[in-house]
């Protein structure tokens, strides 16, 4: 059997969703050579948010300006027969768009990305081992970046267990002849919520959560599909399908060394950064992901102390937050069952307040 080939570079990188795009990006800057690992055939594509992102990380995210394909300024909250509207600022952003352009920064700073490539793990060395389209190979790399997604293959072969979270599927789909404003939408029948979100000449429709009755989640979005065209909100035409994971246990350990000593660093949904209670992480992304890569290119040149900085302040900036999201969820699932409306009126974080909690 042939050995797998042996390459090295400053810094690897697992994932290539905006938090391990913006990481090589910030490790390349500091002048580290990086490596771009990728599971899926395209960056960007299936992913499984409604591509909100917040006014606030528009800078810190580098988002081109053929990404953003509808600026958002109000959401409409719906639980039963309430409705809320609350005043958010932001845009719908096209995620293959923007993170395609994310990797060609990435690759002009210095460094390659190979598709269709699964981390396996590490050797005893502490090298990475990967299956790519040209077979196996393993890179010697003075820092791993973790930022495949709150599922994390690579954590669970390093032994850092699974997280638990839901499921959540969407599609995009043809815009209807009437608009469509972005809302969020409540039902008994699913622990967590519904989401539809205008792109321009498309609109994005999705769920995510878990089902506590018959019904399971393709099925729950069939109907409110039918729901949406039937009101004139949505077209027939389905654009794209996706899915992934949401994980809702809250943060995990940042910083971990695995064999060999290889400092691992954990950003985005890998580090347990997605909101416990509304399965939002695109801004912890961002900033995570330029935290871990400016940490990692100091690991690369042998600063110890870069690592546990990273964790402070991973911890600094997120920890009230998502703590606050995780007794939010907690909430909400004790009241779900007796008073559904009231729990999420009570425990979305959105929910504005002068509408009656």
């Amino acid at each position: 059997m042939r050995r797998p080939q042996k390459i090295a570079v400053d810094v690897a990188i697992v994932g290539a969703g905006p938090a391990g795009l913006l990481a090589a990006q910030a490790a390349a800057r500091a002048g580290a050579w990086t490596l771009i690992i990728e599971a899926k055939a395209q960056v960007g594509w299936p992913n499984h948010c409604a591509e909100w992102l917040p006014g606030l990380v528009l800078g810190r995210g580098q988002v081109p300006a053929e990404a953003p394909r509808a600026r958002v300024g109000e959401l409409e909250c719906r639980a039963g027969q309430t409705r809320a509207v609350a005043r958010v600022a932001g845009v719908v952003v096209d995620r293959p768009t923007w993170q395609k352009a994310l990797a060609e920064e990435a690759l002009w700073w210095g460094g390659s990305l190979t598709c269709r490539a699964r981390a396996l793990g590490l050797d005893e060395d502490g090298r990475l081992l990967v299956a790519g389209p040209a077979g196996r190979f393993a890179v010697r790399a003075g820092a791993v970046i973790v930022a495949d997604g709150a599922l994390s293959p690579l954590a669970r072969a390093l032994g850092l267990g699974r997280q638990a979270g839901a499921p959540a599927i969407n599609l995009e789909v043809e815009a209807g002849p009437r608009p469509c404003r972005p809302a969020v939408e409540f039902w008994p029948e699913l622990f967590g919520y519904g989401w539809s979100f205008p792109k321009g000449a498309t609109v994005n429709i999705g769920l995510g959560g878990v089902t506590l009755g018959r019904r399971r989640l393709p099925a729950l979005l069939a109907a409110w599909r039918e729901s949406l065209l039937a009101q004139g909100l949505i077209g027939p035409g389905v654009v794209r399908r996706g899915g992934g994971w949401l994980g809702h246990d809250g943060p995990r350990a940042a910083f971990v060394r695995g064999p060999g000593q290889t400092p691992l660093l954990l950003c985005g949904d890998a580090a347990g950064l997605g909101h416990p209670c509304t399965g939002a992480g695109l801004p912890q992304a961002v900033d995570s992901g330029l935290l871990a890569g400016a940490a990692a290119a100091d690991l690369a040149r042998g600063v110890a102390g870069a690592g546990p900085a990273y964790q402070a302040e991973l911890t600094a900036r997120f920890g009230q937050y998502l703590g606050r999201g995780l007794a939010a969820r907690q909430g909400a699932w004790a009241l779900w069952r007796a008073d559904w409306p009231a729990a999420a009126r009570r425990y979305w974080p959105l929910w504005p307040a002068e509408a009656g909690r």
